[in-house]
């Protein structure tokens, strides 16, 4: 088992968001389509945690099926309001 690391607190999140806003690490406009479901290990696009099974995951779809393709951003709950409040 994976040890867990501790969750970045409120202020560092959304400063986070801000930073990532800035420099195109994350993006500024409202994504297509939005999914939750459980998390599949995929790293969280603003705290780089792993998701994990027994957390829930909301992915995020910009772009689309012609040039450029879909792009996919995987966050924690916690980090989506976050990057929803900040964007």
């Amino acid at each position: 088992m994976t040890p867990r690391v501790p969750a970045m607190d409120e202020l560092m999140l959304r400063e986070t968001v801000r930073q990532r806003l800035r420099t195109g690490g994350l993006p500024a406009a409202a994504s297509a389509r939005t999914w939750s479901r459980a998390g599949n290990g995929s790293p969280c696009a603003l705290c780089t945690r792993s998701i994990t099974s027994d957390e829930t995951e909301f992915e995020l779809e910009f772009g689309g099926a012609r040039p450029p393709f879909a792009v996919f951003y995987h966050l924690h709950p916690r980090c989506y309001a976050a990057w929803e409040l900040e964007r």
